[in-house]
């Protein structure tokens, strides 16, 4: 027989569920800035530094050419995109640790968190354990 999990049950799954749909997203968005990248030659443009957007304008083809117009332009609406992403990411993540800093948390699993993280387990690591 099936148990049903509970309203909290299921509520409590919902950070764990979201960050990792964020983190998918996330890599589906860095694949297609490298793809468009290696197209042109560009082999080590890396989307996820902090100076993406000025390294943008820096890239320069194989073949020493300034990228083409309308790919830089595809380039820079992909790097918005995931930059609103990493956004949305640290969020996800400050409000996961929130759950641990808080004394009177309110999580259905804070105390299981708060065991793993005094074990120094990793944030990532924590659904796992909170499951059984």
């Amino acid at each position: 027989m099936v148990r049903v999990p509970s309203v909290e049950q299921e509520d409590a799954k919902r950070l764990h569920r979201e960050r990792r749909r964020l983190i998918a997203e996330r890599v589906q968005h860095v694949n297609r800035i490298k793809g468009l990248c290696a197209t042109q030659g560009i082999y080590h443009y890396a989307p996820l530094r902090k100076d993406r957007l000025a390294r943008l304008d820096d890239l320069r083809t194989g073949d020493g050419r300034a990228l083409p117009t309308r790919l830089k332009a595809e380039i820079a609406r992909e790097l918005k995109r995931l930059e609103v992403l990493l956004e949305m990411i640290a969020t996800v993540e400050t409000e996961r640790d929130v759950i641990l800093t808080s004394a009177a948390s309110t999580h259905l699993n804070a105390g299981k968190i708060k065991m793993l993280a005094k074990h120094s387990c990793p944030p990532e690591y924590w659904k796992i354990f909170c499951a059984s």
